[in-house]
């Protein structure tokens, strides 16, 4: 075992991906709860314990105060030995978004988070979007740092944690497989209207832009315009037509106040199917 652990913690000082100023002590523990949904939808409320704090927020916050004589990861330290119970961060999957110079923020914040020591903590719960979740696992070995942890006392604490919504997503796939291969099934009128006008779309040929869209979403998470353009490098005005084929399907939806868009929870089983179907890719494939 001892073997074992020298070797996790070598490995967290060298991967190229989440590479930090590791500290030489004691390296905190942090834990992942994995949710669902996104903030803007009426029905996905934010975790229940009040003293839980955004992860974009640490990380504007901590650009903003970033002085030549501070670094990021001090910075960030500060932000949390500040806060009551700051041992509890939500929504880090908003810091996933490919820039020009790569995944910078999310590889930047975990690592402070790996390097950081606060005196009397000896953990970091972080609440991070299933789906994004899945790709650094697959990618670049996220669970290693950052396991996640199943345990009911925090699994419980969170009103969208997706350990209580997997069972009944992979019930509504059943389902879908059940109605491609009989032509019925227990889908109710709402759901069956929306499978078949999204299944009219992603059946087509050149459908392959929609499909891609429908995948970025799932693994960035709400997105404007622009942002869902620069991901694909999609002309705006296809992206435009895209994003309005879904809405028009009930698909995705868009917070007005950010001109964000975002896919309903309510037909993630169902994208999640057409994904699996048409491309191969199974979106859960990497969570047991």
């Amino acid at each position: 075992m001892i073997g074992l652990t020298t070797s996790i913690y070598a490995y967290k000082q060298n991967n190229t991906f989440f590479k930090g100023s590791q500290s030489e002590g004691k390296i905190m523990q942090i834990k992942a709860i994995l949710t669902y949904g996104w903030k803007y939808q009426k029905e996905i409320m934010p975790a229940i314990d009040e003293n839980i704090i955004p992860a974009i927020e640490i990380d504007r916050q901590a650009r903003q105060h970033l002085d030549h004589t501070k670094s990021y990861d001090s910075t960030i330290k500060d932000i949390l030995t500040r806060e009551n119970n700051a041992y509890k961060i939500d929504r880090v999957d908003e810091l996933f978004r490919k820039e020009a110079n790569g995944f910078n923020k999310i590889k930047e914040f975990i690592s402070s988070l790996l390097s950081i020591d606060i005196d009397g903590i000896d953990e970091i719960l972080i609440y991070v979007d299933v789906f994004t979740y899945n790709f650094v696992k697959c990618a670049k070995n996220f669970d290693l740092f950052i396991p996640e942890t199943k345990e009911t006392k925090y699994i419980n604490c969170c009103k969208n944690a997706f350990r209580n919504k997997q069972l009944e997503w992979k019930n509504e796939i059943e389902t879908l497989e059940t109605f491609e291969l009989e032509g019925k099934g227990s889908l109710t009128k709402d759901l069956k209207d929306i499978y078949l006008n999204f299944r009219k779309i992603i059946l087509r040929r050149s459908a392959r832009d929609e499909i891609r869209t429908l995948y970025s979403l799932l693994l960035s998470g709400p997105s404007t315009l622009n942002e869902i353009s620069n991901d694909l490098g999609l002309d705006n005005t296809l992206s435009q037509r895209i994003v309005a084929a879904f809405e028009n399907t009930k698909l995705i939806d868009k917070q007005i106040q950010t001109e964000k868009y975002y896919i309903q929870t309510k037909v993630i089983p169902m994208i999640l199917f057409g994904l699996r179907e048409i491309l191969g890719i199974d979106c859960l494939k990497g969570i047991d």
